[in-house]
């Protein structure tokens, strides 16, 4: 099931313990699994911690998925923790046929493990030609409580003729789910969720921007859960002018630069085919913020 390039293909792997193979289907000895074809699913269950999560080796010690580069089918990860340095320094959650991949990671309830981690040392593409799912709760695959996604690099949300699906939760209400970009992150066409309270996510630059057929992109932070820019915001204009994708916001979005690169800009006016919606219980501080960090953005 494993071919000389490292594409697994087929089959279902459910691993809490260790699983060892010798060679790929060539009689290559030491290789690695950079690609998880389509009709394949990898599922690893650990306990919050890498030594207590599931292994898949080639030698005995080296993890094979640690290469990983492309994923076609479906990996889940129920309180697994792992880390992938591709050698192309890029991932991506699907492939270049079409093909979209479907990527979770689960914690407490519904599914009962402890946390799960995934740090990817690399660009995080959410799709190739197509958009992927993300799972941290919701979505393709399962829902997650208290999981980390951390993006050593650039996060594209789609591919280049459609966007992601990229979802975090807090289902169980016991934990948080968090994704981490230490890059910039763009948005095109695809649709980020950030559903119930205590979820956050972090990213560089932002764009929220429109695919290839003309799809906004869009965000949703529900209450209690928190989106921010630590970068430029490329919607916003140093004359404040918001332009472009969709902004459902029960919680906090906070921005810290225009497109420009300044802080402290406010939105002065919305521009065509922008659209916003703020949502709340009647309350000032019950109502969705959106934020330059200064104040609410919207006031002016």
């Amino acid at each position: 099931s494993l071919n000389s390039t490292g594409l697994l293909s087929g089959g279902t792997y459910t691993i809490g313990g260790t699983f060892q193979y010798a060679f790929d289907n060539a009689n290559n000895a030491n290789q690695g699994i950079t690609g998880i074809d389509t009709n394949t699913g990898v599922a690893l269950l650990g306990d919050g911690t890498p030594a207590g999560t599931g292994l898949i080796t080639y030698d005995g010690t080296s993890n094979a998925l640690s290469g990983l580069q492309t994923n076609a089918g479906e990996l889940a990860l129920f309180g697994a923790v792992l880390t992938i340095t591709p050698s192309t320094n890029s991932f991506a959650n699907g492939d270049g046929n079409g093909n979209t991949g479907i990527l979770a990671l689960c914690g407490a309830a519904p599914c009962g493990y402890a946390p799960s981690q995934l740090t990817v040392n690399g660009s995080f593409t959410n799709g190739s030609t197509s958009g992927g799912v993300v799972s941290l709760g919701g979505g393709g695959l399962t829902a997650v409580d208290g999981s980390q996604l951390t993006v050593n690099g650039s996060f594209a949300n789609g591919g280049s003729t459609g966007g992601g699906t990229l979802y975090l939760t807090n289902d169980g209400g016991l934990d948080t789910s968090q994704v981490t970009v230490n890059g910039a992150f763009s948005n095109a066409g695809g649709a980020v969720g950030l559903l119930g309270s205590g979820n956050t996510m972090t990213v560089g630059n932002f764009n929220n921007s429109s695919d290839a057929n003309g799809n906004s992109g869009y965000l949703e932070v529900d209450h209690g859960s928190t989106f921010t820019s630590t970068g430029s915001f490329a919607n916003l204009s140093n004359a404040g002018v918001l332009s472009g994708g969709s902004y459902d916001v029960g919680g906090t979005f906070q921005y810290a630069n225009d497109a420009l690169g300044f802080g402290g800009t406010s939105i002065k006016a919305i521009g065509a085919n922008t659209y916003v919606e703020l949502d709340g219980n009647g309350t000032a501080p019950g109502t969705g913020l959106i934020t330059n960090g200064t104040g609410n953005a919207l006031s002016g």
